[in-house]
């Protein structure tokens, strides 16, 4: 089958973790909106821990033009999403440059009614409609989401199946009861995405050296990983931890208890005597992030504290295992200064040669991707190693 996929907001990483996690024929349409070709049946739910996408659906179809001819069919598509005797609701998202017209919407809105049912047409200010405005407007229980982009000098359509879990993503990120804002924190979708770029399947292993306010521990549970530790140099950290693994687990099904203890990073494979770990998954300390910082003096910290961490963990890692972490890039006026630490025994792993080509400027000179946003003074660079 063939399926669209709405990319968030860093549209290089958002298609490398879709490919990490899905095997299939991608091509990528534009910034906001790929595809992929010759996969198996989807799942509705696939974008509980999906980070990086926003929305997904099934390809339905082309249209030479958005006449009465595509908007019956539109509408023949619409009618089986709704209850017979309830309201159905529709919506149209454009994710192409060319505007679209009006009169399609009606021209759907006209042909439903016809069938004796009726409609709201639900509209927004932009192109595309949110995801908040899809589910709060029933268009994935009583209607259905259009979405439509020029292709082959077609209109291209879809019917949206899913939309990221906004209500739950939030949740977890905001009402958590322990946080450290002074020292940052990892967002619940960027830990989704760098455990989906390490692979993780259900029942893997899953460490997190450096696990601060335990973000990757907690995504990991609701991903099915089947052993979850993390360690962290810091009690309060550790603390931190435990508190938001608790909080997790009376309001979400976790079915793994957690191994949360006080230790260095860099001597983990002394805590996991006889141990191999599939997922090694890590946002580790970044440096400063307040006052005045001297960008050579902490570079050299951390490429220090890194290449020491990264010799410990070829002991604990995997065959077939994989470390994904966070390595900072500092912002300095218009200079970029990366953190280059040793990774003698590793080999840098390229998670999607695609992205790579279509949007070059979201990766580092050393070929990593690249998460921020502008004004920010310290960005991320997604590192994805394998032993040699």
């Amino acid at each position: 089958m063939n399926y669209f996929f709405i990319l968030g907001s860093h549209p290089a990483l958002s298609l490398s973790e879709l490919v990490a996690k899905i095997n299939g024929q991608w091509q990528v349409i534009n910034d906001s909106l790929a595809i992929v070709s010759g996969v198996t049946d989807l799942s509705t739910d696939l974008l509980e821990s999906l980070g990086g996408t926003i929305k997904f659906g099934q390809i339905i179809g082309q249209f030479k033009q958005l006449d009465e001819i595509a908007a019956q069919e539109a509408a023949e598509q619409l009618l089986p999403l709704a209850p017979a005797d309830k309201k159905i609701y529709f919506g149209l998202s454009n994710y192409d440059q060319r505007p679209l017209s009006r009169d399609f919407g009606i021209k759907i809105k006209r042909q439903l009614q016809e069938s004796g049912r009726a409609v709201r047409w639900v509209i927004s200010r932009d192109p595309a409609l949110s995801s908040v405005v899809v589910e709060q407007n029933h268009l994935l229980t009583s209607g259905g989401e259009i979405v439509l982009w020029r292709q082959n000098n077609y209109w291209q359509w879809g019917l949206t199946m899913a939309v990221q879990p906004f209500k739950s993503l939030s949740a977890r990120d905001y009402g958590r009861p322990a946080r450290d804002d002074q020292s940052g924190m990892l967002p619940p979708k960027l830990a989704q995405i760098m455990l989906n770029l390490a692979g993780l399947e259900p029942g893997d292993s899953v460490l997190d050296p450096f696990c601060g306010s335990g973000t990757i521990l907690q995504e990991a549970a609701l991903m099915k990983a089947g052993q979850i530790i993390g360690l962290d140099n810091s009690a309060v950290a550790v603390a931190n931890s435990q508190a938001n693994w608790q909080w997790l687990a009376d309001r979400w099904t976790i079915e793994v208890e957690p191994e949360i203890g006080l230790a260095d990073a860099r001597q983990a494979s002394a805590e996991l005597v006889g141990q191999k770990i599939k997922c090694i998954v890590t946002e580790p300390y970044l440096g400063p992030q307040r006052g005045r910082r001297n960008f050579a003096a902490i570079t050299q910290e951390l490429n220090r504290l890194y290449s020491q961490a990264l010799v410990d963990w070829q002991k604990i890692i995997a065959p077939n295992g994989r470390v994904v972490m966070i390595w900072p890039v500092f912002i300095n006026g218009q200079q970029k200064q990366l953190v280059r630490p040793d990774i003698a025994g590793w080999r840098q792993v390229e998670y999607s040669q695609l992205a790579k080509q279509v949007w070059p400027k979201q990766y580092t000179l050393d070929g990593n991707l690249l998460y921020g946003r502008a004004g920010q003074a310290v960005w991320r660079a997604i590192v994805g190693l394998e032993r040699v």
